[in-house]
């Protein structure tokens, strides 16, 4: 009985002195006040925390990088990103893009075709997010289109098969050579700072759309240290 005692007790310690597994890092591109809120540069400094609601809570499980522009050695480091109502992007960063999501990329997408996010910005000031989704040539390629409803949420078609709708037509998600990518026809679901308890209840519903991109992001296989896959591959042949 004392050693199984003793073995449980290593056990635990061993547990307990176990290096933090590394967090996946989420690249965020947005022309939303993500991770500062509108105003002036004079006007927010020296003040609480600017990010808004999602992205502190996000930054609890992921290392967030805010991205400004999309390009080849950005997104070589990543497996994981969010675009949410970015600005339009330029023909390159398309091209770039597709490709790293077929390369096995995860991609989350939130584009609202009818965007009520609130501003102190009025329509056409080029500090304000987009009121419609500018990504529309992207989703022509991928065999996908968005439209307006009555409702807060938009809605997906899909021309093509790499592309399953879910939710109602809320929600699309393709499969696009290696990698993936889940599309919401809403961004406004990212306002979590705005009071209701439909807004907390929208925290778990994004923290659940990246948790299951990030699940699918393949790991490499752990090596016994000292050993060299090739050369044991060589012994064998």
């Amino acid at each position: 009985m004392f050693g199984v005692v003793i073995g449980v007790v290593a056990l635990l310690s061993a547990c307990t002195d176990a290096p933090p597994q590394p967090r996946h890092a989420l690249g965020m591109m947005s022309a939303l006040p993500l991770f500062w809120k509108e105003g002036e540069a004079d006007d927010l400094l020296g003040k609480d925390d600017q990010r808004a609601g999602v992205i502190q809570l996000l930054d609890k499980s992921y290392d967030l990088r805010p991205l400004d522009v999309l390009d080849a050695v950005t997104l070589r480091a990543l497996k994981l990103l969010t675009l949410a109502q970015p600005r339009a992007l330029a023909p390159a960063e398309l091209v770039v893009l597709d490709d790293w999501v077929r390369r096995g990329g995860r991609l989350l997408v939130f584009a609202d075709p009818q965007l009520e996010w609130p501003s102190r910005y009025p329509l056409g000031d080029p500090r304000r997010a987009p009121p419609v989704t500018l990504l529309d040539p992207l989703f022509d390629h991928w065999g996908l289109s968005i439209s307006a409803t009555d409702g807060t949420a938009g809605v997906w078609k899909s021309q093509g098969n790499a592309c399953e709708i879910e939710e109602g037509g809320n929600q699309a998600v393709c499969t696009l050579g290696k990698g993936k990518v889940i599309l919401m026809a809403d961004a406004d679901i990212l306002d979590l700072d705005s009071a209701g308890a439909q807004n907390r209840g929208n925290g778990r519903f994004v923290s659940a759309l990246v948790s299951r991109l990030a699940f699918e992001i393949p790991h490499p296989v752990p090596q016994i240290p000292g050993s060299n896959p090739e050369q044991e591959k060589n012994k064998r042949e």
